[in-house]
Parts: C-alpha cells; structure tokens; sequence
C-alpha cells in the first residue's frame, strides 16, 4: 500500500472523532434503537478504515472492505443523499439572508466532503483495481487460447 497523502490522516482523526461521540451518546444517551446501534457501529468500522487507509495500519484484509464497503455505502447514501437534496432546494427556492445561505452552502460542503472521506477508503481498500486487472489477465489468457 503506498503512502496517503496527510489529508486523509486527519481525515482519519476527525472521522474517529465522530464515531466515537456517536457511540459515547448512544451508550450514554437515551435509549437507541437496533439501527442507531447498527449504524454508530457501522460508523466505527468505516472509521477504522479510513484509519487504516491513513496510516497504514491496523490491516484488515480487501475482503472485509469489499464486503463492508458497498454495504455500508448504499445504507449510507439514501439519508445523504436527502439530506443534501434538502439542503441544495432550501437554498435554491428559500429566501434566506446572506448568514444563512453560507451556512447552508457550508453543511452542503461538509455532507458531501463526509462522504467522500469514508467511500474512497473503504474502495481503494477494497482493492477493486487489482481485482479487475487479475480478471483482464486471465480474460487475455482465456482469448490466446482460442485463438
């Protein structure tokens, strides 16, 4: 694995940061129900892959991320995804006054940037790229034998 660029390590830090106040408030907080539960937990897997893709370590093997991964990407996607609709049509149809539309267009960036800093991690550990090359490898073999 080469080296990230210092940008996802504190991305990793503040992503563990996160998690952990999820998970703090569930235990601490009122009572939560299962999906809370599974997704501050699912919240403390991505974290430790972003860590893992931050600084290298701990090594969980591609096939957990590839599995986790696109599980927990599409879970997440739906209340992103509307959250960021909300937001970009308040700001798009709502009068709001200066202090507000930065602060909308703010959180809009903040969403998005979330996002990112957990999906590209858990794919990049996922090893797809390897995966489709192994697959054009023994595709090219397949086709010198027939030919």
């Amino acid at each position: 694995m080469k080296k990230a660029h210092w940008i996802w390590k504190a991305a990793a830090v503040l992503l563990c940061l996160v998690a952990a106040s999820e998970l703090l408030a569930i235990l601490f907080g009122r009572a939560a129900s299962t999906g809370q539960w599974a997704g501050s937990l699912g919240l403390a897997l991505a974290s430790v892959g972003v860590v893992q893709y931050g600084f290298g370590a701990p090594r969980l093997p591609a096939i957990v991320w590839r599995v986790f991964g696109p599980l927990f990407s599409t879970v997440m996607i739906w209340p992103l995804a509307s959250s960021i609709g909300w937001l970009g049509t308040r700001l798009a149809i709502k009068s709001l006054t200066a202090v507000e539309q930065a602060s909308t267009a703010g959180l809009l960036l903040l969403l998005a940037i979330f996002g990112i800093v957990i999906v590209v991690p858990l794919y990049r550990l996922g090893e797809w790229r390897e995966l489709s090359r192994e697959a054009d490898e023994r595709l090219s073999e397949l086709s010198d034998t027939f030919a």
